[in-house]
């Protein structure tokens, strides 16, 4: 469970790098 949140932190990161 815990490397999921990791995970879906991760991509809202690269989400806002991207924007």
């Amino acid at each position: 469970m815990e490397m999921s949140l990791i995970l879906r932190e991760e991509h809202l990161m690269t989400k806002q790098i991207l924007l």
